[in-house]
């Protein structure tokens, strides 16, 4: 997955609790575009590569019931790859 990529959530995506109840959002016509992708360590784990997503109109916050902007590669899915 690159910058400016499409995507969309996965199945894995739609049944975490931050995607569960849709807030005003269309979860089967949820698009947004990938605006950066960051290496995490979290500790002594491995490090773990996390995407920001700008979704088009209305759209989940991110993966955490927090304010926690970022996703991981399992809860996104292609729509479209940039060329």
């Amino acid at each position: 997955m690159k910058i400016g990529d499409l995507v969309t959530l996965s199945s894995r995506g739609k049944k975490l609790e931050s995607c569960r109840h849709s807030r005003g959002w269309d979860v089967n016509k949820l698009v947004g575009l990938v605006l950066h992708i960051e290496e995490r360590r979290w500790g002594v784990i491995e490090p773990q590569v996390v995407y920001k997503v700008r979704w088009q109109g209305k759209g989940p916050e991110g993966r955490m019931r927090w304010h926690c902007d970022h996703w991981y590669r399992c809860d996104l899915k292609y729509v479209s790859k940039v060329r």
